[in-house]
């Protein structure tokens, strides 16, 4: 949270004491050669370095032209990273984040809820709902207050080309698996509930 990095992609990150990690998001995951005796700086450089590359000028182009900044879409992809396991989903999903800020909708996606308390578990409960941060999206309209996550390229790509679709709401079809039913209804979205409740009977 001290480091100095003199990045591009950096210099128009938002400055909040609310942030929990100023850098969140930006280190980017992959394998990594280190040396005896690195330092913490040169590994956040090394990461930090890493998401410079995959940051193409193509992305940046449509980032730019996406009517939100990057670290908007950062957050949006650190959602998807959080939330999305099946590949093919990704970009679905960032439909329907889109979709839902759109429609002035909150988001309340799950994991926002667990970042803002730090714990991991399968159920969100409805107590957790209420858990006061600016990063619940239960709790707050539209985005969290920076991202949740550290996302790969392919959530990345995902929150700057989503899928272009009508779905407003997700949820996971079955106790332990790992792909969601979309629906464009608030009823379809509560059948499709009910039959993820009922798989954990």
């Amino acid at each position: 949270n001290q480091g100095t990095f003199e990045y591009e992609f950096l210099k128009d990150l938002p400055v909040s004491e609310e942030r929990k990690y100023k850098l969140e998001g930006y280190l980017f995951p992959d394998t990594y050669l280190l040396y005896e005796g690195v330092t913490a700086h040169e590994i956040i450089d090394k990461m930090l370095q890493r998401f410079d590359e995959i940051y193409t000028q193509q992305m940046r182009t449509a980032v730019a032209e996406s009517g939100y900044t990057l670290d908007e879409i950062v957050t949006m992809a650190s959602i998807i990273e959080a939330e999305i396991q099946v590949p093919e989903e990704r970009k679905i999903a960032a439909g329907v984040i889109r979709n839902r800020l759109n429609a002035g909708m909150k988001l309340q996606m799950d994991a926002t809820v667990l970042y803002a308390q730090g714990v991991t578990k399968e159920d969100v409960l409805y107590s957790d709902l209420e858990y006061d941060s600016p990063y619940n999206t239960y709790q707050v309209d539209g985005l969290p207050i920076g991202p949740i996550s550290n996302p790969g390229a392919a959530a990345l790509e995902a929150a700057i080309y989503p899928d272009e679709n009508n779905y407003m709401y997700y949820v996971l079809e079955a106790q332990g698996s790992g792909n969601h039913i979309y629906t464009e209804t608030y009823e379809e979205f509560l059948q499709a509930k009910e039959n993820y409740k009922a798989s954990k009977e």
